[in-house]
């Protein structure tokens, strides 16, 4: 066991004499500002707190070390600030009266949010969190941590930006950890530079989980909100926070890293929407990614990228025509500021301007399909899988065919969503840019997955520039039913959704005891037998950690374990 009074209270490397750290330079003498912890403080007789890292209105950040692994840990501790009081050099707080209902409704939410993280421990791009308890008059959970610096820190010290290329697989992976905490209803609502790290392994970490009311103003709480990376939503303004929450956060510093500034604070955008991205860096973006930018980081909530899987789709999408050296090719152009949408008469919306830039740069390359073969003879059972051009555009006379300029609503059932985002036809371009898109559903049908099974309005509708068309997608034929997992040991039944096509990142063990079941075996599974699911759905099994010898029968159901 390390010598506690010979630890770094920053690094926790073990010296050999008290002093400033040889190790990273931290200095001996550079205590916690009160009402924090003091250095060297012991909680459970087990994890000695270090140097406060950060903290806001829901409570504080310590670097950590566990004496009985031997390792560095991260140590939250609910801190609502102007609700308690410490006392000089003491780990005890009280609560202020009259203040009894926001921190206690605070505690719960506090315990809530750290027993969910514990359930997902095993997501590649969070700090793992492994013991929750309370002390002191409020709680804590613990986390490992690993050597890493910000983002934003990252970006301080290279040269600020990072091309598509090198952003690309560093931001995927977070994607996934993402989609898997949505689907159980944890919203981190800060996502920005300064809550993503980097560690050595060159992987990002998701880190900074709050409960909602530190995150919104107009809480109890004093809130904490990342200027141009928090939702408008966040501001106390009408709108239901949810994936897509985090969702303008993610975009937003895909945007800061891509541009080398954040996009302008929400509220001013409202009123004044002056985002822009230089055409430098436009012209060395797929149209697709631009796109995607541009739906998720639409100022209000019911116009922006509604899920995470719709964001990987329009972000990770391949261009199926233009390769990347005839992006490079095109024409450069200043950017030209959108204008005002007449769907939203509150502010500029971004898509405008995104859209224009799309158009400006690939605009030059002049690159059409060609559609060429014979047509299918009389007996052939060959299908046209893409709709041709001349059946794009239509009127409300089912027969007649127009030109891109008419304000019939365009007929786009039968196209692969990602091919109609990314196609280079010059009246694709035009019409990407003159309507707005958003997938509001999707289904499975024996049409390929992606494909644009429904539009509203229907084509022909009479529609406005501007307007949105909304869209139903195919999931595709991978629709599985959900096996019966009950009573089976948990390595037969992770090999079982392995084999099933299920991903191992998208399979979360959860412990629970029951003493009615074997031990090992799994308890339940969420969703349910028989259940139909995609082959992307996340799948929870609860795995019996019950052990006769050691740990007494529970008397009523079963109950969530931690350790």
């Amino acid at each position: 066991m390390a010598n506690s009074e010979l630890l770094c209270m920053n690094c926790m490397f073990e010296r050999e004499n008290t002093g400033d750290c040889p190790h990273c330079g931290y200095e001996e003498n550079t205590p916690n500002d009160h009402p924090y912890l003091p250095m060297r403080k012991k909680l459970q007789n087990r994890y000695i707190i270090g140097r406060l890292i950060s903290a806001n209105g829901e409570g504080a950040t310590y670097t950590g070390y566990d004496s009985e692994q031997n390792s560095v840990v991260r140590i939250r501790e609910f801190l609502p600030e102007g609700l308690f009081e410490r006392a000089q050099g003491s780990a005890k707080i009280r609560v202020i009266s009259g203040s009894e209902f926001s921190f206690n409704n605070g505690l719960v939410s506090f315990l809530s949010l750290a027993r969910a993280l514990a359930r997902m421990r095993d997501l590649t791009a969070i700090l793992p969190v492994y013991d929750i308890f309370e002390e002191n008059g409020t709680a804590y959970y613990i986390s490992e941590t690993i050597e890493s610096v910000s983002l934003r820190d990252y970006l301080l010290r290279t040269n600020g930006t990072l091309s598509f290329e090198q952003i690309r697989p560093l931001f995927m992976p977070l994607l996934s950890t993402l989609n898997s905490l949505h689907a159980v209803d944890i919203i981190h609502r800060g996502i920005s530079p300064e809550t993503l790290l980097i560690g050595k392994d060159g992987k990002l970490r998701l880190t900074d989980f709050c409960i909602a009311e530190v995150r919104t103003a107009r809480t109890d709480l004093s809130p904490e909100l990342f200027k141009g990376f928090a939702a408008i939503e966040q501001y106390g303004f009408d709108g239901q926070q949810g994936p897509w929450t985090d969702i303008y956060g993610l975009a937003a510093t895909i945007y800061r890293v891509l541009v080398g500034n954040p996009p302008p604070e929400a509220t001013a955008r409202v009123t004044n929407d002056k985002m822009m991205i230089p055409a430098s860096v436009a012209e060395t973006l797929p149209a697709y990614v631009m796109t995607a930018l541009a739906n998720a980081l639409q100022i209000l909530p019911e116009d922006r990228t509604r899920d995470i899987e719709t964001f990987r789709e329009e972000f990770s999408a391949s261009p199926t025509v233009v390769n990347r050296q005839q992006q490079k090719n095109a024409v450069k152009k200043e950017p030209v500021k959108g204008k005002k949408s007449k769907r939203n008469t509150k502010g500029i919306m971004f898509v405008s301007l995104l859209f224009t830039c799309i158009a400006v740069v690939l605009i030059g390359a002049v690159i059409y399909f060609v559609i060429s073969g014979n047509k299918a003879g009389k007996g052939s059972t060959e299908e046209t899988t893409r709709p041709t051009m001349e059946t794009t555009y239509k009127t409300a006379d089912p027969g007649a065919t127009t030109e891109v300029g008419t304000e019939g609503a365009p007929s786009l059932k039968g196209f692969v969503y990602s091919d109609f985002l990314t196609s280079p036809e010059k009246q694709l371009i035009e019409l990407r840019a003159k309507y707005k898109f958003e997938v509001v559903d999707k289904k499975f049908s024996d049409q390929k997955r992606g494909t644009i099974l429904e539009q509203t309005p229907a084509a022909g509708t009479p529609i406005k520039r501007g307007d949105t068309i909304k869209l139903v997608l195919s999931m595709g034929t991978n629709a599985v039913g959900m096996p019966n997992l009950v009573g089976m040991d948990y390595k037969d039944a992770y090999i079982t959704l392995l084999e099933m096509g299920f991903s191992k990142d998208n399979i979360i063990k959860t412990d629970i005891i029951d003493s009615t079941m074997a031990p090992n075996s799994i308890v339940k599974t969420d969703p349910k037998a028989s259940s139909q699911v995609s082959i992307d759905s996340v799948i929870t099994i609860y795995v019996n950690t019950y052990v006769p010898t050691t740990t007494p029968a529970p008397t009523t159901d079963p109950y969530y374990y931690y350790e």
